[in-house]
C-alpha cells in the first residue's frame, strides 16, 4: 500500500439524478447503488481506482454496506464496476476472469477470443490466459461428475 500512487479525481457524490430519484420516492439503497456505481466509473475515466473503503468513508456508510450494494448492482446490471479489487485483482472481488470463464464455458469458444469481447473492457495484456484456463478446465471436471 505504501508504494501506491494516489491520483486525484473529482467525483460527482450527488446529481440532479440523484435529487430526482429522493423526491420520486426511489429507495435510499437503490440511489446509493447508482451513486456508487457513478463514482466508480469517474474514477476510472479519470485514471483513478476506488478501493470499497474510500467509498464508505465517502458516502458515510459500512464496508459491508458498500460491498453489498455493489455486489447487487453488478448482479442486477451484469456488470463488473472498476475497483480496486477488480482492477487489481484482490479480495474476494468479481473479476474480469470470472466473466471470461464463464462466457467461454456458455458459448464453447476459445479463451482467447472470449476475453476479446465486448464486455470486457480489461487490457489484454493483464489477462492471464492460463491461469484463466486452468480454472475454466476446473470448473469443466467439476460440471462432469
Amino acid at each position: 500500500m505504501k508504494n501506491l500512487r494516489l491520483r486525484p479525481v473529482i467525483l460527482s457524490a450527488v446529481t440532479y439524478e440523484d435529487i430526482k430519484k429522493k423526491a420520486e420516492s426511489v429507495p435510499q439503497k437503490e440511489i446509493r447503488k447508482s451513486a456508487i456505481a457513478r463514482m466508480l466509473r469517474e474514477a476510472d475515466k479519470q485514471g483513478g481506482t476506488l478501493a470499497e473503503t474510500d467509498l464508505s468513508l465517502i458516502l458515510s456508510c459500512s464496508n459491508m454496506t458498500i460491498h453489498e450494494n455493489i455486489t447487487e448492482y453488478e448482479r442486477e446490471n451484469n456488470v463488473v464496476l472498476p475497483r480496486r479489487g477488480t482492477a487489481h485483482d484482490l479480495g474476494r472481488s468479481t473479476t474480469h476472469k470470472k466473466i471470461i470463464c464463464e462466457k467461454s464455458l456458455r458459448a464453447k469458444k476459445k479463451l482467447r477470443r472470449t476475453s476479446q469481447g465486448k464486455f470486457i473492457t480489461v487490457p489484454a495484456p493483464s489477462i492471464d490466459i492460463s491461469a484463466i484456463s486452468t480454472v475454466c478446465d476446473s470448473a469443466l471436471r467439476k460440471d462432469c461428475r
